[in-house]
C-alpha cells in the first residue's frame, strides 16, 4: 500500500496559511474515504492528520461532545488522534485530550449510550445537559491552547506533514486523477457501495431522500450543527452539498426539511418517521 502523504502544489506553496496543506491532504483522505476505500487502505500517515483535523473542526464547532457524538465513540480514531498528537509534538493538546477521554469514560453508560445513539433529541433535557457540560468541561482550555503559537495544532500539523519524508506533492489535476485511479482499482466496488448505503444512519438516507425529492444528485454531507436555531429554538442541521448546491438538513416533528443555504427557503419534505 502506498503510505504517501499527497498534497497539492498550490497548497504546498502557500507557506502563509499552515491550514491550506493540512486541507489538502484532508481533501484527499475524505475523496478516498468517500470512494469506498477502507481506512486501512490509505496512508496512516495522512489519516493521523486527517483525524487531528476532525477533532479541531468537531471540537471549534460544537465542543467536545459534538466529537464524541460524531465519532461514535471510535477507539481507533481516538488512538490515531492520540499517536498524532505525540507525532507532531503537540504535548498540552495531548494531555488535555487524555483528559477529556478520561472524563467521557467516568460517565454512566448507559446515559452515554444513549447520548451517542439520540444525540441532540436525547431525551430528558435535564440528563442531555448533564453529558454534554461533563464532556465540554476542557473546552475552554482546548481554545486557549489553539490561541497559543507555539501550541496550536494546525500549525504543528502543517510543519509535520511538510517535514515528512513521505510527503509527495501533485497538482490538484493529479490527485483527483489518482483518486479515480484507486478507486476503479477496488475488485469489490459494487459491493461496498452498496454496504455503505445499508449501512448509512437515518439522517443520512434521509439526506438523499430529499435531493432525489427535489431532482437534485446528492453529492455528500460535510457537518452536523447542534446549536443552529430554527424557528425560535435550537436543533440539530445537517449541512450537504448536491449537485446543485449547499444545502441544510432538520427533522423536526416526524418531517425531514431540506433548505437552500443561499436562500433560506424550503426545498423539500419527507416523512422521517
Amino acid at each position: 500500500m502506498d503510505q504517501s502523504i499527497i498534497v497539492s502544489d498550490l497548497s504546498f506553496a502557500n507557506t502563509a496559511d499552515p491550514f491550506d496543506i493540512l486541507s489538502s491532504n484532508n481533501g484527499f483522505v475524505h475523496a478516498l474515504l468517500r470512494g469506498y476505500l477502507r481506512r486501512e487502505e490509505i496512508s496512516h500517515a495522512s489519516l493521523l492528520l486527517y483525524d487531528i483535523g476532525a477533532y479541531i473542526g468537531e471540537v471549534n464547532n460544537g465542543g467536545f461532545s459534538q466529537f464524541v457524538l460524531n465519532t461514535r465513540w471510535s477507539d481507533t480514531i481516538y488512538k490515531n488522534i492520540e499517536e498524532g498528537l505525540i507525532a507532531i509534538g503537540a504535548d498540552r493538546h495531548l494531555s488535555l485530550f487524555l483528559d477529556s477521554l478520561s472524563r467521557a469514560k467516568k460517565l454512566d453508560r448507559q446515559r452515554l449510550a444513549a447520548f451517542l445513539k439520540d444525540g441532540y433529541s436525547m431525551e430528558p433535557e435535564v440528563e442531555k445537559g448533564e453529558i454534554i457540560d461533563a464532556l465540554n468541561l476542557n473546552d475552554s482550555a482546548f481554545y486557549d491552547l489553539e490561541k497559543t503559537p507555539d501550541a496550536n495544532l494546525t500549525t504543528l500539523a502543517a510543519a509535520w506533514l511538510r517535514r515528512h519524508p513521505m510527503l509527495k506533492v501533485m497538482s490538484k489535476e493529479a490527485m483527483k486523477a489518482e483518486v479515480a485511479r484507486r478507486i476503479t482499482a477496488l475488485p469489490d466496488l459494487v459491493q461496498r457501495k452498496q454496504k455503505a448505503l445499508d449501512d448509512e444512519p437515518d439522517y443520512m438516507k434521509h439526506m438523499r431522500a430529499l435531493s432525489k425529492t427535489a431532482g437534485h444528485s446528492f453529492l455528500y454531507a460535510t457537518a452536523g450543527v447542534p446549536t443552529f436555531k430554527f424557528n425560535g429554538h435550537t436543533v440539530l442541521a445537517w449541512f450537504f452539498f448536491t449537485d446543485k448546491g449547499r444545502f441544510y438538513m432538520i427533522e423536526e416533528a416526524g418531517k425531514a426539511m431540506m433548505f437552500s443555504v443561499a436562500t433560506k427557503e424550503l426545498v423539500a419534505t419527507i416523512d422521517a418517521n
